[in-house]
């Protein structure tokens, strides 16, 4: 079975500590650097750039963790 990567956005407090997964839906890649490659993009999509917080950032994480709700505080790669 191969490896599937999701690019999920996080919506955080200033200080990084409070992190909420942005409803959108994750792009999926094959690989951790293709999914690297889509993150500034993603930073840049309307999502990203309307959400309401302070801070977005993207992750990407493998899709079982990303389906499982993964990626829910700082430093989750």
């Amino acid at each position: 079975m191969s490896m599937v990567f999701a690019l999920v956005l996080l919506g955080c407090a200033d200080d990084g500590t409070a992190c909420e997964r942005l409803a959108t839906q994750p792009e999926r890649y094959a690989t951790r650097a293709l999914c690297e490659a889509g993150q500034d993009a993603a930073l840049q999509s309307d999502a990203a750039m309307s959400a309401d917080f302070p801070t977005v950032v993207s992750r990407c994480l493998r899709s079982d963790a990303a389906s499982a709700g993964g990626g829910r505080g700082p430093g989750k790669r």
